[in-house]
């Protein structure tokens, strides 16, 4: 399967960052950073999680497609991915934010902690991929009920057609980061 390389990711991240920039009030120390953007973009960027303490080569675990911050913690990040995946990718990504529990974006370094991690696969949303995806997501939210974590609070997987992905990814940050900037 090809990749689209970030087509939809950059159009999702780029209504995020409208979205935040019209209302500064409610989303005060809230900040958005993505990948597969214009370089020329502050927040346009890698984030990287990592394992430890120290950053470095042996330390990084994997690039965060989007990732929304309030003051130095990781709130909420997201993976889009373009086309149907299987759930051992899913459980892969997933992992990968879990286990690092910090985040290097643009040299400055934050905690992930209480975040909700949101993977989004580009798909018709009906079907028997699509009950996977349920199951998957229900079952890892019940994974992390039993053995709760500092860092993550819960995972949500959505899959839908490329036009309604935007919305549905759009609409999942505004619920997280709504309640995050009322803490």
């Amino acid at each position: 399967m090809k990749k689209s390389h970030g087509i939809n990711t950059k159009a999702i991240a780029e209504q995020l960052k409208q979205m935040l920039d019209a209302n500064p009030d409610r989303f005060k120390n809230v900040k958005l950073f993505y990948d597969h953007g214009d370089s020329s973009k502050q927040e346009v960027c890698q984030p990287t999680t990592y394992m430890g303490r120290r950053y470095g080569a042996d330390a990084t675990l994997s690039a965060v497609d989007i990732v929304v911050t309030k003051g130095s913690d990781v709130i909420t990040a997201v993976e889009i991915e373009e086309s149907t995946i299987r759930p051992k990718t899913i459980i892969g990504e997933i992992f990968g934010i879990v286990l690092a529990r910090n985040m290097r974006i643009l040299d400055k370094f934050y905690s992930i902690k209480n975040a909700t991690i949101i993977i989004a696969i580009k798909g018709t949303g009906k079907g028997k991929q699509s009950s996977k995806y349920v199951r998957l997501e229900r079952h890892l939210n019940n994974f992390f009920k039993l053995n709760p974590l500092e860092s993550v609070k819960r995972v949500r997987i959505i899959t839908s057609l490329a036009e309604d992905l935007v919305r549905r990814v759009e609409r999942l940050i505004r619920l997280e980061v709504g309640k995050q900037s009322r803490e």
